[in-house]
């Protein structure tokens, strides 16, 4: 019979510890519970969870490895692809010195903007 050694695992100090008198810096419980509905969304994702289902796999089948630069690009004009086939009126690979970024520009009318902003 072979025994082995398991070290103990050590947690790290924080340099800045909490006392109760100090506000979380974050907390779940100070935000109030989302009221709003959305059933039609709801509906629509129920309708069509086939199709993206097939573009869920069609991106995880894709062979793309970082630390490779191995299908790298081809991804990145996957997505631009895509993005165009939603709708985005822009979609252009971004070279840079490393993999290329993707770009991408959709106009909905909206009074705010939403901002994606990914690494992988």
């Amino acid at each position: 019979m072979r025994i082995s050694f398991v070290p103990a695992i050590v947690l790290p100090a924080f340099a800045f510890p909490a006392t109760a008198q100090d506000p979380p810096a974050y907390s779940a419980q100070s935000i109030p519970a989302y009221a709003g509905k959305h059933d039609d969304v709801y509906r629509y994702i129920d309708k069509n969870v086939g199709p993206h289902l097939e573009n869920l796999q069609r991106w995880v089948r894709h062979r793309s490895i970082s630390a490779q630069n191995d299908g790298i690009r081809d991804m990145a004009e996957m997505l631009r692809k895509d993005l165009l086939a939603l709708g985005f009126k822009e979609a252009e690979l971004v070279p840079t010195t490393g993999h290329p970024g993707v770009f991408g520009y959709y106009d909905a009318g909206a009074k705010k903007t939403l901002v994606v902003y990914m690494m992988a």
